[in-house]
């Protein structure tokens, strides 16, 4: 793993971004391994230069929208797919940016690609898994992944 960037500080980031995002009272928790959730969104952000990779976020559909619903101040029953997927790539886009962070400069970071999970954002061949967070909000599983390229 590259120094600084562990399994412990990608939770870190993620519980933090999630906090300041949506949930200030209501953050996720660690839940150790696990899988990603069978249904929702999948965003991905990529960084270049230095270091080399990707830094994917995971949610089931009822996080994601209740992440939206918070993001925009708005009622479940008021959002549409564009705002849903606008926070869960808004979330992948700050969890990349601070994984970005701990890594050699100089790094860019490129726009946040937002996907189902049955229609995932493309990773790179040959991507190789550098760590994961596995956490729970609410009820909802979340799934961040850092891959190096």
């Amino acid at each position: 793993m590259t120094a600084g960037l562990t399994t412990e500080s990608i939770f870190d980031i993620t519980r933090e971004a999630w906090a300041a995002l949506v949930a200030a009272d209501d953050c996720a928790v660690a839940t150790g391994q696990g899988s990603a959730p069978d249904d929702g969104f999948t965003a991905a952000v990529g960084i270049s230069g230095a270091w080399n990779g990707v830094v994917d976020l995971t949610c089931s559909q009822r996080a994601a929208r209740r992440a939206a619903a918070v993001m925009f101040g708005l009622d479940d029953a008021d959002l549409g797919p564009a705002e849903v997927q606008d926070a869960v790539g808004e979330l992948a886009n700050v969890v990349g940016g601070n994984v970005k962070a701990l890594l050699p400069v100089p790094t860019d970071l490129s726009l946040p690609v937002v996907g189902t999970v049955s229609q995932p954002a493309d990773r790179p061949e040959g991507a190789r898994l550098v760590g994961a967070a596995h956490l729970q909000w609410g009820s909802e599983a979340v799934v961040v992944r850092v891959w190096s390229t």
